[in-house]
């Protein structure tokens, strides 16, 4: 009996520390502040200009937009937003005369995080990074891949 404690106590202790926790479920501590401020993208194709700003509305909620433009004119907008709702942060996209589009927030680090919808045409994942100063971002449907290179424009 001694000997099948200690087997379920050990096993227990072993599936506790396998815990991902990269993963943003549960975690309310999760924090983007790393993405807080003005970006301009650096890798556009064209003679456009990428920019995305990021505010913090509160301890659960960042507020985003994502913008491109051609000379003076606005090309392409949209809204995003992260927000904690039940156990778990979502991504939050809304672009014109668009309805917004759920990403759940499937791993974070200190300064990256994945979201997916497997449902959604394209993207199905985005990616984004702090990497050397650069925010780094990827969206993705498995085939076809485009990255986003931004440079901080404005501190947070």
């Amino acid at each position: 009996m001694k000997a099948l404690l200690t087997f379920c106590l050990a096993l227990i202790i072993f599936s506790f520390g396998n815990i991902d926790s990269s993963k943003a479920h549960e975690d309310q501590q999760v924090s983007f502040d790393w993405m807080l401020g003005s970006w301009k993208r650096t890798n556009n194709t064209d003679n456009s200009s990428t920019f995305e700003n990021w505010i913090k509305k509160s301890s659960e909620e960042y507020s985003g937009v994502g913008y491109t433009l051609n000379n003076r004119d606005t090309i392409f907008k949209e809204d995003l937003r992260f927000f904690y709702k039940a156990g778990n942060w979502n991504l939050e996209v809304t672009g014109e005369n668009e309805k917004p589009v759920i990403f759940p927030v499937s791993t974070y680090a200190s300064n990256k995080f994945i979201a997916e919808n497997e449902e959604n045409e394209f993207p199905k994942k985005i990616t984004y990074q702090l990497q050397n100063d650069q925010l780094l971002a990827t969206i993705t449907d498995g085939e076809t891949e485009i990255p986003f290179i931004f440079s901080k424009t404005t501190r947070k």
